[in-house]
Order: C-alpha cells, then structure tokens, then sequence
C-alpha cells in the first residue's frame, strides 16, 4: 500500500498530533517529582519529594551532608608531617571547595601546614617605588 505525496502531506498532522498524543501520555503515567544526589560515578540517588515528606527529606540530606563532612574532615582534614605537602595543600583545597571547611578554617589549616612544613609565603607582583 503506498500513499502519494499529497495524501502522505494530508495525514502528516494527524501521525504527529497522534505521536504527541502518545509521548504526552506516558509522560503522564511516568512522571514523578523527584530529585537526585549525584556520586562519584555519574550514577544518582534517587529520591521521592513528597514520600515520607519534604521537610523529612531535607532533614536526611542535612544529616547526609554532615556525616559526609566529618568523614571527609577526619580522613583528608587532619594535618600529617609523614605525608608530602602537595598533597596535603590539594586536600585542604578540595575540602574548602565541598564546603567541608570555610575560608577561615582553610586558611588556619593551610598556616599549619605550612609550618610544619617551613614554606614561607611569597608575595608574586611588583614592588615599585616612586620617587627613585
């Protein structure tokens, strides 16, 4: 059976209102209002908004979150001659950029590691005096 170009122009609007139709109800039937924590791997956590509830949900991914943080703290937070400096520094990096640590913690705990370590600061720029 083969349709001419004018009767295949006549039923286009009927196969994609059906086709619209179609993809419009399953996205009926499959849509839930979730949400995702994603891991290392790509791969997501997924969680229901409104089971148990909201207000339960977010209370979990705060605890989550902190026990993330102390683990991550304890593990890559603690300050160690025996390990080498560059190392340490990359550490503390990652920690203030998790928000494991605020600005002020990494910079007291990068102070420490520089002393132990004897790294003085440097100053990188220009020192120009007028007048001269």
């Amino acid at each position: 059976m083969r349709f001419s170009p004018v009767q295949m122009e006549k039923n286009i609007d009927l196969f994609y209102f059906s086709l619209s139709l179609a993809c419009g109800t399953i996205y009926f039937f499959l849509y839930r209002d979730t949400f995702f924590i994603t891991q290392q791997n790509n791969n997501g956590i997924e969680f229901l908004e409104e089971k148990p509830s909201f207000e339960e949900l977010n209370s979990f991914i705060k605890t989550l979150k902190s026990k993330r943080n102390s683990v991550l703290l304890i593990k890559y937070g603690q300050i160690n001659k025996h390990l080498n400096y560059e190392l340490q520094f990359t550490n503390l990096g990652h920690l203030r950029d998790l928000e494991v640590i605020n600005l002020d913690e990494y910079q007291a705990k990068l102070q420490e590691l520089n002393k132990i370590f004897n790294k003085q600061e440097v100053e990188i720029g220009f020192n120009i005096k007028r007048g001269q």
